[in-house]
């Protein structure tokens, strides 16, 4: 439920929010002490600010996301960053 939530509700949605050029979902290759698969995502934002504005606050409400997941979330952290170097290898 939560994968599906995420990747067909929940990224579309912040994606239309401007300014969020891109998402890449994470997970670890194996469970955490606790026994969790540990998920991350990686937004690219043109602005550090825009996770805190209305609109990323409303396309994050859009869908099963918030009343469904968000409560069942263990551990939220955000993390803010520069790119300092990428390349990407065409298929």
């Amino acid at each position: 439920e939560f994968n599906e939530i995420y990747d067909t509700e929940h990224v579309p949605n912040i994606l239309r929010v401007p300014g969020v050029v891109g998402a890449v979902r994470f997970r670890d290759a194996a469970p955490s002490a606790a026994g969790w698969l540990v998920y991350s995502a990686l937004y690219l934002l043109t602005r550090a600010d825009l996770p805190d504005t209305p609109e990323w606050k409303t396309a994050s409400e859009i869908g099963r996301w918030a009343p469904v997941m968000r409560p069942k979330l263990k551990s939220r952290q955000r993390r803010l960053g520069r790119v300092v170097a990428a390349e990407l290898v065409s298929a």
